[in-house]
């Protein structure tokens, strides 16, 4: 197995060198590269990731300097993973509680051809989770169980492990610059027909020193809605030709 793992940062500088330092220290020889995309970060990030770049051989840095969103920064680091990756992984760089989770998500590869890291199915741990981003995540599951027959419970959590094969075949369908590309990634290999499997994970609220979200619920609600619209239609229709 060869595992490329792909992190996008804004502003990430409490938790880049952390999480960089997690990744290569437990999943070892069988990663293969890490992409950290610094998108339009105006912190201390870039600097970093140049110093950790001198460490690292394995350490890929994708920058971006306009057109920031973490959906735009997500396509970068998925379109410059290395054709030799068998599998990509797939996180935010705040996930540095989650040492265990990742080598937990690794292990249960060979179980579907997907892997997410859910926060709602039982054993899944939420701490201090906005109401407001809870109330707007169970709506929107909620709505894709009904009208997309979606058995999952938890689509839009940016943690995952796919097999490369899913990241090739959804890539050109990838449109959101925002935060509604986890739900694009989470729907579209489900309608695709792959098997994806959820395992338990933990998600805890952002320390101060690690920087601020830019996460609010009204602001990236239409994005979602607009997913979920074309979803519906390539369930009913399919996938248009790319």
């Amino acid at each position: 197995m060869k595992i490329s793992a792909v992190i996008p940062a804004h502003n990430e500088e409490g938790n880049v060198e952390d999480m960089t330092k997690i990744l290569f220290s437990n999943l070892g020889n069988q990663i293969i590269e890490v992409i950290i995309v610094n998108d339009c970060s105006n912190d201390n990030t870039g600097r970093i990731l140049k110093n950790l770049q001198k460490k690292h051989s394995r350490l890929k840095v994708v920058t971006r300097r306009k057109d920031g969103g973490v959906g735009n920064a997500i396509r970068a680091g998925l379109g410059a993973v290395s054709k030799q990756a068998t599998h990509v992984l797939m996180l935010d760089c705040d996930f540095t509680k989650n040492k265990e989770d990742i080598k937990t998500v690794v292990a249960a590869h060979t179980k579907a051809d997907g892997i997410l890291g859910s926060r709602y199915m039982k054993g899944g741990i939420l701490k201090n989770y906005p109401v407001g981003k809870k109330i707007g995540n169970r709506a929107f599951h909620l709505l894709c169980q009904i009208l997309l027959g979606l058995k999952q419970r938890d689509v839009t959590n940016n943690f995952r492990f796919y097999k490369k094969e899913i990241i090739d075949k959804i890539l050109p369908y990838l449109e959101s610059s925002g935060f509604s590309i986890n739900s694009e990634i989470g729907l579209f290999p489900i309608i695709m027909g792959y098997k994806i499997k959820e395992i338990p994970v933990s998600w805890v609220e952002r320390s101060h020193g690690m920087g601020l979200s830019d996460f609010k619920v009204f602001r990236v609600a239409p994005g979602y809605v607009k997913v979920f619209l074309r979803a519906l239609r390539y369930k009913h229709l399919g996938f248009p030709q790319t």
